[in-house]
């Protein structure tokens, strides 16, 4: 039967995706036609330019994806012949299409993610409201919210906070309402670089510019603490970044923290190079919040950037279509592996309660993961542990 309406090419399209006869799925696409997903099917933004390009997408996600439910949702394309707004689901997400036909056949087919299952915008009377206007008693700006966010960790209404907000102004509430673990000079932020199956914690990543040495000893001792509470490696391995392996390189500040180190940890294994960072040579790496903010960009950024340069060499060659919808996952998979964010957020450590920093941006995937190590931290005594070293 040859197909007269945008509607029946999307019945025959969803009733061929239930029973995966993906052959057939292709009949129903012309020989030109290109297929533009936004991360709905393939968790990517990618272009497929021909039916073997399809078939080859199709048959490394459609068992996992289970896709279904498609319907129109533009009444006035619902009977004509030519193209169509569809909505959809897959097992992950809610999702819109688009469709062109040209002879009953697609010469253009658009998905594109909608919203996250169980992560759905909320609407109407449940919206979360941002900006408030007008006055009114007891209103509160940004900051007193910050505050009170803090304010509620400081009076055990909470046992933690997670915050994805301003560094500076959640490094500032904490100072001001938790204060510092007694006997800690400095507060420092301790990301966790996750190097494929291992990865090393680096403090400080940005709380503190100007220092002293003392300060960076007790970054060791409470990245120790922490890095243990992870449930990670008992007596870690801690290493100084530095400009050369030698003891007698650096600055003053690197030298005198170099013997504080080497004469307070037995398992100090001395300074490291940056270009040593992705050895897994150690646990710890201990450096000023200047240097390491600069070096968890720098990482981050290269990652990103080698990726890309790599994604370029791959299209300007022939077999580009072949190959780009295996490797592409690839290198989605290699840069979360990479990602501290996806690891789960950075402690504040040295404040007096369990603090946790995440990126703005961070999907919900690093939230989750913030919130378990956060609530780890607390089972675990953190606080208490920091203070006895």
């Amino acid at each position: 039967m040859k197909i007269q309406t945008s509607q029946e090419w999307l019945n025959k399209f969803e009733k061929l995706i239930y029973e995966k006869d993906i052959e057939k799925i292709l009949d129903l696409f012309s020989d030109t036609s290109t297929w533009r997903d936004l991360i709905s099917f393939t968790w990517n933004i990618i272009t497929f330019e021909s039916k073997s390009d399809i078939k080859l997408m199709l048959n490394s996600v459609l068992f996992e994806i289970n896709p279904e439910n498609f319907q129109i949702i533009d009444m006035k394309t619902k009977l004509k012949s030519d193209e169509a707004w569809f909505s959809f689901d897959t097992k992950y997400a809610k999702c819109k299409g688009h469709i062109r036909l040209k002879d009953g056949k697609a010469i253009t087919f658009l998905s594109v993610i909608d919203e996250l299952k169980g992560y759905e915008e909320k609407k109407g009377y449940n919206r979360e409201l941002g900006t408030e206007f007008g006055a009114f008693k007891y209103r509160k700006n940004w900051l007193e919210k910050k505050l009170s966010d803090i304010d509620d960790l400081n009076e055990n209404n909470v046992d933690a906070a997670v915050s994805s907000g301003n560094t500076g102004a959640l490094l500032a509430s904490s100072l001001l309402i938790l204060g510092k673990i007694k006997g800690i000079r400095r507060p420092a932020l301790a990301p966790y670089i996750p190097i494929g199956k291992e990865g090393f914690i680096l403090c400080d990543a940005g709380a503190n510019t100007d220092i002293r040495a003392e300060h960076l000893l007790q970054f060791a001792y409470m990245s120790s603490a922490y890095i243990e509470h992870l449930g990670k490696i008992n007596n870690p391995k801690i290493g100084l970044l530095n400009i050369g392996i030698e003891e007698n390189k650096g600055n003053a500040l690197i030298k005198s923290t170099y013997k504080l180190l080497e004469n307070n940890f037995k398992n100090f294994k001395g300074n490291i190079e940056s270009r040593s960072l992705l050895d897994s040579e150690v646990d710890i790496i201990i450096c000023d919040g200047f240097t390491g903010n600069i070096v968890l960009k720098l990482i981050e950024g290269t990652i990103s950037s080698m990726i890309n340069i790599t994604k370029k060499s791959i299209n300007s060659h022939s077999l580009s279509k072949i190959v780009k919808p295996v490797l592409y996952p690839v290198f989605d998979d290699l840069k979360k592996s990479f990602d501290y964010e996806e690891y789960g957020g950075t402690p504040l450590l040295g404040v007096n309660g369990i603090v946790t920093k995440c990126h703005g941006s961070s999907n919900h995937k690093a939230i989750e993961n913030a919130l378990l190590n956060t609530q780890k931290s607390f089972e675990n005594n953190l606080i208490n542990d920091i203070k006895d070293n």
